[in-house]
């Protein structure tokens, strides 16, 4: 009698109302079970034993609720945090990804540490006097075997081997121009006598990591 009584009002008041309006009503069976009660002393066994029903589903619907409440706010809360850190992640490139091309030609990494200078000829080469990469009447990049490695354009854009934009300029302040990557990232600046040679922030960066590959 005591399960049957349970498992219908548990079914009836979890399919027509929701969390809160199960306690609610929860409460409202409770306070005509004890008028029952005191009205009618045959039936006080009765509900003396709903009444113990009654307060175990409440209690239950109520720890439920809570629960419910408590992982939907860990939810949000671990979603916001993910958001920020993905935010972090994309903002921008790391500083030891970022170069900067002064208007002799010189070319720094983020710690101002000279890595590599540009010809006369559009010859750009690293400290050792290697050659990186030059560029052609027609803005192919090339490298020192002779592959192509990309586009680059009079504007500063830059296009890999398969046509894919790599860089581009944004904003200019005074004779320094912004570089940017594809998604916008600030990659450093150059001067804007040396637009044409803002792949550097890609190709002498990429020749430094082959570099490193080939040491280990």
């Amino acid at each position: 009698m005591i399960s049957e009584f349970c498992y219908c009002h548990h079914d009836r008041f979890s399919n027509e109302f929701g969390e809160v309006s199960v306690i609610v009503n929860v409460l409202k069976l409770r306070n005509d079970i004890l008028k029952r009660k005191s009205s009618n002393s045959d039936t006080e066994d009765r509900a003396t034993a709903e009444l113990k029903i009654i307060k175990h589903l409440f209690i239950m619907k109520t720890q439920r609720l809570i629960l419910t409440k408590v992982v939907s706010l860990l939810t949000m809360f671990l979603m916001v945090i993910s958001v920020s850190v993905n935010a972090q992640t994309q903002s921008g490139s790391t500083p030891t990804e970022k170069i900067y091309i002064n208007k002799k030609g010189e070319i720094h990494d983020h710690g101002w540490n000279k890595i590599g200078f540009i010809t006369k000829d559009n010859i750009v080469k690293n400290n050792e006097g290697k050659t990186i990469y030059f560029i052609d009447g027609n803005g192919n990049v090339i490298d020192s075997k002779g592959n192509k490695l990309g586009m680059a354009k009079k504007n500063g854009s830059y296009y890999n081997i398969k046509g894919e934009n790599v860089l581009n300029i944004g904003k200019t302040e005074g004779e320094k121009c912004e570089i940017l990557d594809a998604q916008g990232h600030n990659m450093g600046s150059v001067h804007k006598n040396y637009k044409l040679h803002a792949c550097a922030a890609h190709c002498l960066m990429l020749a430094q990591k082959n570099s490193k590959k080939t040491k280990k």
